[in-house]
């Protein structure tokens, strides 16, 4: 669909569009996260966003691409604050300050928590993109342990990565379900202490 270029109120059509996209992005992630087995209708998306449905089809074509870029801007977002807290950090603070940081975002909008780590993923979409996200914090937490952690060779790297961001995700999904009762720097303290082995 062509969107009309005139400008109403001052808003030119590009920037409309961009907030609707937004709209309707931030309806998507409310309601994927607002149950244990949400609804999700292009109409009920459009109502939630304040929007008529020629909006959603002018950004998606349907259902599972608004659940890929919710889950893919909000996985963007942890990665990036995430990468750059832990680069930011001394040597020897860099898991805590990637740890910090994750339950920070996880505090400042709890949705993003329920979308990553709730104990039922909202569909398959959501499902399938939690799996390529272990595997990309694995990544990265290899990059980072490669530093501090004497691996014999690569795949030895691969597994304590892997039991690392397993350990810390199961962990963190006993905390968004309210399983696991601590305040969010209690909790950073205790994975930031219960990784220290494997730095060593």
């Amino acid at each position: 669909m062509v969107s009309s270029s005139r400008v109403y109120g001052g808003v030119e059509a590009p920037d409309r569009q961009a907030e609707r996209r937004n709209r309707l992005l931030d309806a998507g992630l409310d309601l994927l996260t607002s149950g244990p087995a949400p609804n999700l209708t292009v109409r009920g998306v459009c109502k939630h966003a304040g929007v008529v449905a020629r909006y959603f089809y002018e950004n998606f074509t349907d259902l599972d691409q608004l659940s890929a870029e919710v889950f893919d801007r909000a996985i963007g977002h942890v990665a990036t604050t995430t990468q750059q807290a832990v680069d930011a950090a001394p040597l020897p603070e860099k898991t805590s300050a990637g740890i910090a940081n994750l339950v920070r975002v996880i505090e400042g909008d709890p949705r993003i928590g329920t979308l990553m780590f709730g104990n039922n993923p909202a569909n398959s979409v959501i499902a399938e993109r939690r799996h390529a996200a272990w595997d990309m914090f694995a990544a990265l937490s290899g990059q980072h342990m490669n530093k501090t952690y004497q691996a014999t060779n690569d795949e030895t790297l691969r597994a304590v990565s892997y039991y690392t961001v397993g350990g810390v995700g199961h962990t963190l999904a006993a905390w968004v379900s309210g399983q696991l009762k601590l305040p969010g720097a209690e909790l950073v303290r205790v994975l930031t202490e219960l990784l220290q082995p494997v730095r060593r």
